[in-house]
């Protein structure tokens, strides 16, 4: 009897191994991932720009991750990568809760406060997110707070403002302007969904492996905004611009969804959320990096300052 007893409960031990993704021995391995994934997310600033010549906004965004998906159908079983059906209400619960959070409620309350405030300002605001992620990783997650990971998201904050105050249209903006607080607000709420979704996915890897949580809440994601798409009206564009609107669209679905999701989500499955949050800050000086190299937009002081700031923090955020 005690034999038996002792199997089967080898046997729940080594299903649980098989599900739940084990800590990594090398935690500088998940911080790579997460660096590669959020430097692309922001280069993916200046691509989308080349989108929106073509598309709409949420239109731009569900034909990227239509193809992102597409992709994953085709090239999953070649890598060896297994997409598995969602099993249980509770997989199927937070799976929705990450599409719902990172997807359908991010982008809609993100592109509508940009049509009400500039978009710096909203990319500055957006530098909240590692902020709530601590916060809520903390209410929900029980994760301590050190010291130092206050001061690493500090120094994000502070990079990203002076890396973004030179670009800034705040100043014309006229305080008691009703529309500035709306898409101020709508921002904030977008911020606080992407660090929502990040906590939500930290405990959705312990029952999906990364590729089936990749492609299950950028499924659902895709089906949440497509409503969204029906009442955008289409710029008018010219026929040159097609072919930099395809090749940016092409390159968002690959490496800034496929790709990146795929690092960030194992990241996240790796290490806890706060040691991950700071790594969220390079998205803008990677994006003013880019749109200098690729668009010959000025280089000065006030960036390279910016963007040494934000690196100290993200070097910081891994003290203990």
């Amino acid at each position: 009897m005690n034999n038996t007893a002792e199997k089967l409960n080898n046997e729940l031990i080594e299903k649980k191994v098989a599900v739940e993704p084990q800590r990594t021995n090398n935690p500088h391995l998940a911080i790579i991932m997460a660096i590669v994934a959020n430097a692309l997310w922001g280069a993916s600033f200046l691509a989308s720009k080349y989108t929106l010549l073509v598309w709409a906004p949420i239109t731009a965004t569900v034909i990227r991750f239509t193809l992102a998906l597409t992709v994953m159908i085709v090239a999953f079983p070649m890598l060896g990568f297994k997409i598995r059906r969602l099993s249980n209400v509770s997989e199927l619960l937070r799976v929705s809760l990450i599409g719902l959070t990172g997807f359908g409620l991010l982008y809609p309350m993100q592109l509508r406060g940009l049509t009400y405030i500039p978009s710096n300002l909203s990319a500055c605001l957006m530098l909240t997110s590692p902020l709530f992620v601590i916060l809520f990783a903390r209410i929900f997650l029980l994760e301590r707070l050190s010291k130092w990971k206050i001061v690493a998201i500090t120094l994000g904050i502070l990079g990203g403002i002076i890396l973004l105050e030179p670009l800034s249209g705040v100043r014309n903006l006229h305080p008691l302007d009703h529309a500035f607080y709306v898409g101020c607000g709508l921002t904030l709420l977008a911020s606080a969904a992407l660090a929502s979704s990040v906590i939500i996915t930290r405990k959705s890897a312990l029952e999906l492996n990364t590729a089936s949580l990749t492609f299950w809440t950028i499924f659902i994601g895709t089906i949440l905004l497509l409503p969204f798409s029906f009442f955008e009206t289409q710029p008018i564009s010219s026929a040159s611009n097609l072919l930099p609107a395809i090749t940016a669209i092409v390159f968002l679905s690959i490496f800034c969804s496929v790709l990146c999701f795929l690092l960030w989500n194992r990241a996240i499955a790796l290490l806890e959320a706060k040691q991950l949050a700071s790594s969220m800050h390079l998205k803008t000086p990677v994006a003013i990096l880019v749109g200098c190299l690729v668009a010959h937009e000025p280089l000065n002081a006030t960036i390279v300052i910016g963007s040494i700031i934000v690196a100290c923090g993200v070097l910081i955020s891994q003290k203990q």
